[in-house]
């Protein structure tokens, strides 16, 4: 009872908590409405609170969830390949990265760079390009959406080496056959 006024305050529940604790918790409140402190009222606060920390952990965009939201949006505006590729770059490479969980406004050039260094570690440049490639898209498609006010990778851009062995543009040797061209040139209008 407080001010006259009965209220129900669940204090713990027994497997969860061990009759000490729920006994120390009983004490507490017992001392707190002693003391004229309202326990019912402390603890609906407490609920508004988390209520309210919830919210704001809801409308944080993560680099996992504009992850989501950039392929669910690209997916059928490109082409299926350079879909898949996208994917599983960010599959791949950035999804165990430490920026995954990350608020994606928090996330600094340095840290994509890192991921890139890490690749390029594993000896495999070509990723290392598909990688910048995929980065640069998506942090450009969360400026056009409002998640983000620039682009921390603007500046990331695949490299071509003299070494084909660090080359993050792979060379293309593949031309189309006769019967491709002829397919292309049958389907065009006109």
């Amino acid at each position: 009872r407080f001010n006259g006024r009965s209220r129900k305050l669940r204090i713990g529940r027994f497997p969860d908590m061990t009759q000490a604790q729920i006994q120390k918790r009983y004490f507490k409140v017992r001392g707190d409405v002693a003391t004229g402190i309202d326990p019912w009222l402390l603890a609906e606060q407490a609920k508004e609170q988390d209520r309210k920390d919830e919210l704001v952990r809801a409308s944080v965009v993560t680099v996992a969830r504009a992850a989501d939201a950039f392929l669910a949006d690209v997916e059928f505006t490109v082409a299926k390949k350079t879909f898949q590729g996208y994917r599983s770059v960010l599959k791949c490479h950035i999804e165990p990265s430490k920026i995954w969980h990350l608020p994606i406004e928090e996330v600094t050039y340095f840290d994509l760079t890192e991921i890139i260094a890490c690749i390029h570690a594993a000896k495999t440049p070509s990723a290392a390009g598909n990688t910048k490639r995929a980065l640069s898209r998506l942090f450009n498609w969360c400026v056009m959406t409002g998640f983000l006010k620039y682009s921390v990778a603007l500046h990331l851009h695949p490299q071509t080496s003299d070494d084909p062995v660090h080359n993050e543009k792979p060379t293309r040797t593949r031309t189309l056959s006769d019967r491709e061209i002829r397919a292309v040139w049958h389907e065009l209008e006109g």
